[in-house]
């Protein structure tokens, strides 16, 4: 029980924790008191904490709060368990600012898309209760931390069904869309919106933005993710990854035109793509080894500069003093010497 209480979470991964509690508790409990058994189901649902696309206009927070309501305790403690064990993962190889920054970005963004799904599907079907539905859940978070993973550890395995099953963690994202799609419609299907464009918005942001690949030979960051093993394509299985890269570099041609992303050149492509290979290829499959190996590596490279640091020492021109005495030694003769002369 002490260590229990002793366990230590990152600030960021706290309040994400916390605020998932809070504002789903919260959440019900104003549902719970403007219910109306009189009125349509869909439309008792309050909406300062969840976007409601008809009145979301006048709680523009609630596109952020709206990914940490959850409507029932399954959810809820699925998602705290994952913000729990995820967050303090990606926290403590990055920083708190770096995980609330990432965060923001997929609470927001999936619940903006699918806040404009409902309205031009409502403008084409005229379908009333798409723009009095909740968007809310932590589907895009989920989706999202899947994609960290795969940067962070793609070689890693997970075993289930006692060791019946191995799924590699650069799989995850690809199932995880999967089942969503096939199961989200018959419970929620804004859900398979939020959890795609939360996939796409971790890709992005991680792909083009965010300083995350350290260069060992500068000890400099750079910016985005160029490696060939990071491309959109690589995250879906072999048969249909010509498919998705098809669809996928037209569309990128694009952004680049428009100045939203800029492409990568083919030095920082192979630089990068080498530099993962190094770090997780050969690694792999266990976490303690790859985190092993990579001290290694740095502690190797820190070894040699200092060797090299004494060795330039050791080859630098000895003092003055030192070579005047000699030098006095063959201009003067000795007493000696001038006797026998």
């Amino acid at each position: 029980m002490p260590r229990l209480l002793n366990f230590s979470v990152p600030p960021t991964t706290r309040l994400a924790v916390g605020g998932v509690f809070v504002f789903s508790f919260l959440h019900a409990f104003l549902r719970y008191r403007s219910y109306d058994p009189s009125a349509e189901e869909s439309r008792t649902e309050p909406s300062i904490l969840v976007v409601v696309p008809a009145l979301s206009y006048f709680f523009p927070w609630a596109f952020l709060t709206a990914t940490f309501v959850e409507s029932n305790i399954i959810t809820l403690l699925l998602t705290a368990i994952v913000l729990l064990n995820g967050g303090r993962y990606l926290e403590r190889a990055w920083s708190s600012r770096e995980l609330a920054k990432f965060l923001a970005i997929v609470s927001v963004m999936p619940n903006i898309v699918a806040f404009f799904f409902c309205v031009f599907t409502y403008a084409i079907t005229g379908y009333s209760n798409l723009i009095y539905a909740a968007i809310r859940g932590s589907t895009s978070i989920q989706s999202a931390f899947l994609v960290c993973f795969v940067q962070l550890v793609p070689e890693h395995s997970i075993n289930l069904f006692k060791g019946t099953l191995h799924l590699r963690v650069k799989r995850l994202p690809a199932i995880y869309l999967l089942v969503i799609t096939i199961l989200a419609p018959f419970y929620n299907f804004l859900a398979v919106v939020q959890a795609w464009t939360g996939f796409l918005a971790a890709w992005t942001y991680l792909r083009f933005y965010k300083t995350n690949v350290i260069d060992l030979t500068t000890g400099t960051g750079m910016k985005g993710d160029a490696s060939e093993t990071f491309a959109l394509a690589y995250f879906f299985p072999e048969p249909i990854q010509s498919i998705v890269a098809a669809i996928s570099i037209p569309i990128f041609n694009f952004f680049c035109a428009i100045k939203v992303v800029a492409p990568f050149s083919a030095a920082e492509v192979e630089r990068q793509t080498q530099q993962r290979s190094a770090m997780h290829g050969r690694a792999a499959p266990g976490g303690a080894r790859a985190e092993a190996e990579r001290r290694r590596a740095l502690a190797l490279k820190a070894l040699d500069m200092r060797l090299a640091s004494s060795n330039r020492s050791a080859q630098s021109p000895p003092a003055q003093d030192s070579i005047v005495i000699p030098a006095a030694v063959d201009s003067e003769p000795s007493p000696a010497t001038k006797a026998s002369d």
